[in-house]
């Protein structure tokens, strides 16, 4: 498919010092290249989103930091004759604890992103986005809608481009 964007091949800043767009990081890329270091606060608007499909189950998980506030949330979704359904997502005020990395987490050499309590209660979440050579392990723990323990994990290969 043809498209008048360049492809961005090296590392690239998404924005200048002050803020603005920096015009070398418009294009695309085969794999995460941008570095979003964003200056300021209170509008630097930051996600991570995942959203997983096998032929049984879809999984969303996201991850954000609006600076002022946090949002953990995970979605499940069981297809088939007898659907199930669970979301929970969990707003932290002043977004402490969370904070996303300058690259896309579970990207090769990204720090690994772990937010929420270890044992989550209450409607609170915990989700894991770290990188494992060539591929992403996502994790995810929540209390069910019976009170249960949710603990999930999925384990991610990249795939193979040419350059």
């Amino acid at each position: 498919m043809a498209t008048h964007e360049r492809e961005i091949t090296a590392p690239v800043d998404l924005c200048r010092g002050d803020g603005r767009l920096e015009p070398s990081a418009v294009g695309w890329s085969r794999r995460p290249l941008h570095r979003c270091r964003i200056p300021g606060w209170g509008r630097t608007k930051r996600w991570e989103y995942w959203c997983v499909t096998t032929p049984a189950h879809l999984v969303a998980l996201t991850v954000s930091d609006l600076d002022y506030l946090a949002l953990t949330s995970i979605y499940v979704l069981q297809y088939g004759p007898v659907s199930r359904e669970l979301e929970r997502t969990a707003i932290v005020p002043g977004g402490f604890g969370v904070r996303l990395p300058d690259t896309v987490a579970g990207a090769p050499g990204s720090p690994a992103l772990v937010v929420g309590p270890r044992r989550p209660a209450r409607g609170r979440v915990r989700i894991g986005i770290d990188g494992e050579g060539t591929a992403t392990r996502l994790r995810a723990c929540c209390l069910s809608p019976q009170r249960l323990p949710l603990r999930d994990r999925w384990y991610l290969t990249h795939p193979v481009h040419a350059a």
